[in-house]
C-alpha cells in the first residue's frame, strides 16, 4: 500500500511569544530590577535622614550644655555680687569674696559669657577695685552690680531665645 502524496505542510516558525506578551516581559524584568534598587535607595534615604537628625540632636544637646553652664556660672557670679556689696563691712569677708571674684573673673567667665556680660564684668572689677581703695562709694558698686546682673539675664534670655528658635 503506498500512501499518496500528501503535500508537505509549510514549515513556518512559530513565533516565540505572543506580540502583546514582549512588553510584559519587558516589564516584568523592568519591575524586578527597579523594586530592589528603589528599596535600597529608600535604605539610603532613612539613613542619611537618620544621620541628618541625629547631627542636629547632638548640635542642640551640645548648646545646651552651655546654656546650662551659662546659667550655673551667672547665678554663682550673682550670688557672689550679692555678698561682696552686702558685707563691706566685714573686712575679711570682702576680701575673700572679692577674691573668689577675681577667680571667677580671669577663670571661668571668659568660657562662657557674651560681650555684653563681659563689659558689665570688666565695669563691675573696675568699681570694686575702686571701692577698695576709697576711690568710689557703696551706691555705684551696687549699680555696678545690678547692671551686671541684668546682662547676665539678658545674656541667658538671648542664648535660650536662640536655642529654642533654632529646635
Amino acid at each position: 500500500m503506498t500512501t499518496p502524496d500528501i503535500p508537505a505542510r509549510p514549515v513556518t516558525a512559530k513565533p516565540a511569544t505572543k506580540p502583546g506578551k514582549k512588553k510584559t516581559d519587558w516589564l516584568e524584568v523592568a519591575l524586578k530590577v527597579v523594586t530592589p534598587l528603589l528599596t535600597v535607595a529608600g535604605l539610603f534615604i532613612g539613613v542619611w535622614q537618620f544621620n541628618r537628625q541625629q547631627g542636629f540632636n547632638d548640635s542642640q544637646e551640645f548648646k545646651r550644655k552651655i546654656w546650662e553652664r551659662r546659667l550655673d556660672a551667672y547665678t554663682e557670679i550673682g550670688n557672689l555680687t550679692a555678698s561682696l556689696v552686702t558685707s563691706t563691712g566685714d573686712t575679711a569677708r570682702f576680701d575673700s569674696l572679692t577674691h573668689r571674684f577675681e577667680q571667677l573673673y580671669w577663670g571661668r567667665m571668659p568660657l562662657i559669657e557674651d560681650q555684653t556680660v563681659e563689659e558689665a564684668m570688666r565695669k563691675f572689677n573696675a568699681e570694686l577695685y575702686d571701692f577698695k581703695n576709697r576711690d568710689s562709694d557703696l551706691n555705684r558698686l551696687k549699680g555696678r552690680g545690678y547692671e551686671l546682673m541684668k546682662a547676665c539675664q539678658q545674656s541667658l534670655h538671648n542664648s535660650w531665645k536662640t536655642l529654642s528658635n533654632e529646635s
